[in-house]
């Protein structure tokens, strides 16, 4: 075999074992192309911070530091206690005079109403302190709920353009892999 030959042979065993790799990508790819669809940058993204689940914690967690900043004004709020009774009291007596015919009864009630109100506040340095530490854990919560969107834009963003990057260079190996098919059959029809 002359080395024009053998060039021939390998260029057609590489040929068809790209076709082979090209022809089961192509039908996968067919497949799913059906139920695909395509996405701007722009859709990828808002589909992304909308269901990504790392994200729904931080809002979760965000929300939360919200709610205890909200909520930290309560101690603020004076501590009341009310107590209330009232009393009825029912007394016979009965009183014997000298000659002993003559006894007297007497009936006597008593009411009585008694009422408490006592307000409490108690503040200190601490509870300022508190509430100044709350609010910080809030706004910091905001931060990093506003950062971790821009890190998944950034990433989302860049996967995006790193799958258009794949495709473009699939269609060029494809196109490549056409070429050389084109090559070997004018190969072999010269020799």
């Amino acid at each position: 075999m002359t080395k024009e030959h053998l060039f021939l042979v390998f260029t057609l065993i590489h040929i068809l074992s790209l076709n082979v790799v090209f022809a089961q990508y192509s039908a996968g790819r067919e497949a799913e192309a059906s139920t695909r669809m395509r996405l701007s940058p722009n859709e990828a993204v808002a589909l992304a911070i909308k269901n990504n689940l790392t994200l729904e914690r931080q809002r979760i967690g965000t929300d939360t530091k919200r709610r205890a900043s909200d909520y930290v004004w309560n101690k603020f709020l004076p501590t009341l206690n009310v107590l209330g009774g009232a009393n009825l009291d029912s007394r016979n007596s009965t009183t014997k005079n000298d000659p002993p015919s003559t006894t007297m009864t007497t009936d006597s009630f008593s009411t009585g109403f008694q009422a408490q109100i006592q307000a409490q506040l108690n503040i200190n340095m601490a509870m300022f302190e508190g509430i100044r530490s709350v609010k910080m854990d809030y706004e910091t919560g905001l931060l990093s709920l506003e950062q971790a969107k821009l890190q998944l834009e950034r990433d989302v963003r860049k996967a995006y353009y790193n799958i258009l990057l794949a495709e473009e260079q699939l269609k060029q190996l494809l196109e490549s892999q056409r070429n050389a098919e084109e090559q070997a059959i004018s190969a072999e029809t010269q020799y």
